[in-house]
């Protein structure tokens, strides 16, 4: 979907801070690199995106070692490259369009309910969650976006 992304940039900077294997006794296991590492539950947590497809870290304290690393991990992998861009931005605007719809429809329920309405609503939340399954390109994107939009029920389907 996004060509070549550019992660050409990381080159050799695989960068350790601390504890770091200069040979092959040493253990690589407690080396702190840079990198954050998707394999890791908590890693991809530290990154967010805005509504125009850009990644960023999740952390706005500069000096916080999170941001640290989400910065040069977006900087060397190049997350930030224009067609990676682009795609968030795509999936934002369907997830955002989704939340609009869905919640002017669960508004009129709250006023006069209709067993078909509420299928419409059962159908689109579907859409949502199939976007922020694990499998889905960009769900850390879709899950941003339903957060962001500060609806109980949108942050439950991003849980």
């Amino acid at each position: 979907m996004c060509k070549g992304a550019g992660n050409v940039r990381k080159n050799s900077y695989f960068a350790v801070k601390a504890n770091k294997a200069n040979t092959p006794k040493d253990s690589y296991e407690d080396e702190i690199i840079y990198f954050l590492d998707p394999t890791d539950i908590d890693d991809p947590l530290k990154l967010t995106f805005t509504e125009e497809g850009m990644a960023k870290p999740l952390s706005s304290k500069t000096a916080d070692w999170d941001y640290i690393r989400a910065d040069y991990t977006i900087y060397y992998l190049n997350l930030n490259f224009e067609n990676l861009k682009e795609a968030r931005k795509a999936v934002w605007k369907i997830c955002s369009d989704l939340i609009t719809e869905i919640q002017a429809l669960l508004d009129k329920e709250q006023v006069n309910q209709s067993a078909a309405r509420k299928q419409k609503v059962k159908g689109k939340m579907e859409e949502l969650r199939k976007l922020v399954r694990p499998e889905s390109e960009f769900s850390a994107t879709a899950k941003t976006c339903l957060v962001s939009s500060g609806l109980p029920w949108a942050m439950r389907i991003a849980a």
